[in-house]
């Protein structure tokens, strides 16, 4: 039945158009990102398994990133222990040369002085990004590696570090010195046992040795009133032993208003004891006497290196042997840390991936069927076009019987 209210072939050839003008449009976005599930309204399930996917790449992308700056960080320790390892041998060398009777011992140990300098500088210089791993200042470190399952949760899973402390010089010290504090005659007699810590540098060239002062402890107590005071003072390791003598007059002063001291000086010795003598005569308080406990890097030893001596050159070769141990037990530590990343950073490598092979199976189109299916949804627009002029040109037929 022809009618010219209604053209059904033009109806049916419009809705197949239309339906091939959606596919096409599909196809070509497709095209042009790439991807086959692009939103939830693609494919909702394996949508929702892909951002997953994708959360944990970019999670692991973060993992990687932190242990190749741990490998760094390593990485320069290791190099530095490398360097000390050769500077000890050639330390053991020059130790080794000055058992020697004939030898000039006094340019075998500046020599040795300079590579004991050279390797306080190379732990001191082996830092990566604020970290250093091998002069005592950082604390161990925590390399977050991944994820691991506790308890059916996941939580981060991580290597603990500890830091090295190979250098050569002291860090700290506490015993008991000598000392002598004159008062003014209306002083009151005190006697003094005050405490305090810092770091003193011989200035006489003299070297330092295990036992040798580094700090004082003193106790601060009113021999004239039953009552008893405590006193603190701050040293920091750039003062000196006036700077110390002043600080401590401040607080005395302080404690008695009335005192008026002339001078303070505090005097300190490298004697070795545990016996404290007090006396309040001439207007002097004295006290002396030592109780020494040095700390310090591993390597400190070395700074007191002195084969400028028969008996110093033989204490020294009976000592080297064991220091240089310390430097490659250090090294060992440092590089089987290193290969343990190593293997995780290989190990994370993988584990990326195969998260991004699967995410692509899942949600990347095939570049080579969607051209595919384009030149077929744009063969079938044009058969459309066609089509629909068709069916349009049967409503101007029916005209033609009315001529």
């Amino acid at each position: 039945m022809a009618s010219i209210n209604t053209n059904v072939s033009a109806l049916k050839a419009l809705t197949i158009l239309n339906k091939n003008d959606a596919f096409l449009q599909e196809t070509q976005e497709r095209i042009s990102t790439g991807l086959k599930v692009r939103s939830s309204k693609d494919n909702a399930s394996t949508y929702a398994i892909a951002q997953g996917l994708r959360s944990d790449i970019k999670t692991y992308n973060v993992v990687s990133d932190t242990l190749a700056l741990a490998q760094s960080s390593l990485g320069t320790g290791v190099a530095a222990v490398e360097t000390i390892d050769g500077l000890m041998s050639e330390i053991k060398a020059k130790i080794v040369q000055a058992q020697g009777e004939n030898v000039d011992r006094n340019a075998i140990q500046a020599d040795i002085d300079q590579l004991v300098a050279q390797i306080e500088n190379q732990v001191q210089a082996a830092e990566f990004n604020g970290l250093n791993l091998l002069n005592g200042s950082g604390k161990p470190f925590n390399v977050m590696i991944g994820f691991k399952t506790v308890d059916g949760e996941r939580v981060p899973d991580s290597l603990n570090f500890d830091t090295h402390d190979i250098r050569t010089t002291t860090t700290r010290g506490n015993g008991i010195a000598s000392n002598t504090f004159a008062a003014g005659a209306t002083d009151p007699v005190i006697t003094l046992d005050q405490a305090y810590t810092g770091e003193v540098t011989p200035t006489d060239g003299s070297k330092v040795k295990p036992g040798d002062l580094k700090s004082i402890t003193f106790t601060l107590q009113d021999t004239v009133a039953p009552a008893s005071h405590e006193v603190t003072i701050d040293v920091s390791a750039e003062d000196d032993l006036t700077a110390v003598a002043t600080k401590l007059q401040t607080e005395i002063r302080a404690l008695t208003p009335t005192a008026n001291f002339a001078t303070v000086t505090v005097a300190a010795d490298s004697a070795n004891g545990t016996t404290l003598t007090f006396g309040d005569s001439t207007d002097k308080i004295t006290f002396e006497g030592a109780d020494v406990e040095l700390s310090g890097g591993d390597l400190m030893p070395l700074a007191a290196i002195d084969v400028t001596t028969t008996p110093g050159a033989v204490a020294a070769l009976g000592e080297i042997d064991g220091l240089a141990d310390i430097v490659s037990d250090t090294n060992a530590v440092l590089g089987s840390q290193q290969r343990r990343l190593d293997l995780q950073d290989n190990f994370i490598s993988g584990l990326l991936d195969s998260l991004e092979t699967g995410l692509s199976a899942l949600v990347d189109a095939d570049l080579t069927k969607e051209a595919v299916n384009l030149n077929q949804a744009q063969a079938k627009q044009q058969l459309g076009y066609q089509a629909l002029g068709i069916a349009n040109e049967q409503t101007r037929s029916v005209l033609s019987l009315f001529q």
